[in-house]
């Protein structure tokens, strides 16, 4: 393994950092997290998926667990890889507005759900994609 990819956050390792985040109470940390996990994801040279793609523990949070497997599926689905087992999550009992406002407005709801993929919205996850992604 390079140096390199010894650096990357992998689905555990961001697992691991966002039960830490989430434990301090800072959600809008953990989904930067999530988002450099993606980047990394799609920067891991074939032969390093591997590694990536064991399942992670839990965050200590449904939601953050199941949103975790359900971007990993994607991001398997676009490299055109096969997903592993654990990316192929249950849709969570409740709606998951995933935001980091504390009191966000219904138009702001609606806007999420709008914009929410299908891939996500029948898991019962509302998220707007360009919220997966870092700039």
């Amino acid at each position: 393994m390079s140096m390199l990819t010894e650096h990357r956050l992998s689905a555990r390792t961001a697992a691991e950092r966002i039960r830490r985040e989430l434990q301090a109470g800072d959600r809008d940390f953990a989904m930067r997290i999530l988002t450099s996990a993606i980047a990394d994801f799609r920067d891991t040279t074939p032969e390093n998926r591997t590694d990536f793609l064991i399942p992670p523990p839990s965050t200590g949070s449904l939601n953050w667990d199941t949103l975790i497997a359900a971007v990993i599926g994607r991001e398997c689905d676009r490299a055109g890889i096969p997903r592993p087992a654990w990316a192929n999550p249950e849709p969570l009992d409740q709606d998951w507005i995933v935001t980091a406002l504390p009191h966000p407005s219904e138009a702001w709801l609606q806007r999420i759900k709008d914009r929410t993929p299908e891939e996500f919205s029948r898991l019962r996850l509302w998220v707007d994609p360009r919220n997966l992604e870092t700039l």
